[in-house]
């Protein structure tokens, strides 16, 4: 989800931030996304104003990179266009397959609510569904700790994270760490004994035999004193 409000027109280091948004999306889906894989783009606040619409410009299907290119070259802001966060977090719930596993949610934007929606209520009911989904928030140039700090709680209410970005290396990493595919480590008793992302930093293990959990798949993973061990993992 692409905020399109009138604020991604407001300039960042010499250039539009909605310019600097679709870089992070062109590489997000020309070099980082593997070729065919489920992908939608919902955008907020495009193609009018005032508005507190959002369409889908990219409907969630396998990834065809010269269309999905084309789609976000043509997400262009309108000023005093709203950010109308809830209704595209309520509507991304219906874009989704009856049956995603292991979706990710992505909202990348600079500003708070400004219809008068309730997010917080839109993500609750969104994860009340059943959905095997994960909510991840990436805030682009949020001067505000208070919103900050209102983002990261709304994301682990979507079982996701909140990545801020400051700059626009910033927010291609955020992009890139968002949409990774997380895994968790756990011993022959269950218990929990590393978590990161698919392509991530390393996890520091002691020897030993483990699980590693990755989405609905289970590996078996031995460690050796002193080994770097890589485990290779199908795309999704």
């Amino acid at each position: 989800m692409l905020d399109a409000s009138g604020s991604m027109l407001a300039q960042f280091d010499g250039r539009a931030r909605i310019e600097i948004a679709r870089e992070a999306l062109d590489t997000l889906g020309g070099e980082v996304l593997a070729e065919g894989q489920p992908v939608g783009l919902r955008v907020f606040g495009h193609p009018e104003a005032p508005s507190c619409r959002s369409e889908l410009v990219v409907p969630v299907g396998p990834l065809d990179r010269g269309a999905f290119a084309a789609a976000v070259a043509s997400v262009q802001p309108k000023p005093l266009a709203k950010t109308a966060l809830a209704e595209a977090i309520r509507l991304a719930g219906d874009d989704l397959p009856d049956s995603p596993e292991g979706a990710v949610l992505v909202v990348i934007t600079d500003g708070e609510e400004t219809c008068g929606g309730d997010p917080l209520a839109e993500i609750e009911r969104l994860r009340n569904r059943g959905l095997d989904v994960r909510l991840q928030i990436v805030g682009f140039a949020v001067d505000d700790p208070a919103l900050r700090d209102t983002f990261g709680r709304w994301a682990a209410a979507g079982g996701g994270a909140y990545f801020d970005a400051a700059d626009a290396a910033g927010l291609g990493a955020a992009v890139r760490t968002a949409v990774a595919t997380p895994f968790q480590v756990v011993d022959g008793a269950g218990t929990e004994m590393g978590r990161g992302t698919v392509g991530g930093e390393p996890v520091p293990l002691p020897p030993g035999r483990y699980d590693l959990l990755v989405g609905a798949e289970t590996y078996e993973v031995e460690i050796h004193s002193g080994d770097d061990t890589r485990i290779t993992v199908p795309a999704p």
